[in-house]
């Protein structure tokens, strides 16, 4: 069975002051052939995607290519779902060391775009494709806790940091 390498397994290495990442969500494709696996690189903090064929885990997501989005931007992908035949990811926004969820706030109280961004993306196989961002959702949006598609819908559960300084998760309407 092919695998990350961890601090558990002496016989696979792994380069010195690296951590094994942390694996957020797993999901299978329709079809059985590939598992999809949404994770947090826990050295540094990038939100990625991965792919499993059976022997082999494949990089796919948070590379910053055309449509993709920047792996350092966020802290984990969290949540998959299939929608209308694309793999749909959504992720949490990223909070740099030293920076508490009062820091994510302009002086005026709004949310800043740079901290306050949880975002879904979606993927046919080829292409990545921006479904839903920051303008879309409600103020302090930062991470996608949940996506589901259902009766041709694809609907969000989301998560507020800094609205009032609370938090919470909050049902939304249909993102696509």
């Amino acid at each position: 069975m092919g695998s990350w390498p961890t601090q558990a397994d002496p016989t696979r290495k792994m380069p010195r002051g690296s951590r094994p990442p942390w694996v957020n969500v797993l999901l299978p494709d329709p079809e059985s052939r590939h598992l999809y696996a949404g994770v947090k690189q826990t050295l540094g903090g990038q939100a990625q995607l991965w792919r499993f064929d059976g022997a082999i885990w494949e990089w796919i997501g948070g590379k910053g290519g055309p449509g993709d989005w920047n792996g350092p931007d966020f802290s984990h992908a969290y949540t998959l779902a299939w929608h209308r035949g694309n793999l749909c990811v959504g992720l949490q926004g990223h909070l740099p060391p030293g920076v508490n969820v009062q820091d994510s706030r302009n002086k005026d109280g709004t949310p800043d775009a740079q901290y306050n961004k949880g975002e879904i993306y979606s993927f046919d196989g080829r292409r990545w494709r921006k479904l839903a961002g920051i303008e879309d959702f409600p103020p302090f949006t930062h991470w996608i806790y949940k996506l589901v598609s259902y009766e041709g819908q694809l609907y969000a559960s989301i998560v507020r940091h800094g609205a009032q300084t609370r938090r919470g998760i909050e049902a939304l309407a249909a993102v696509e």
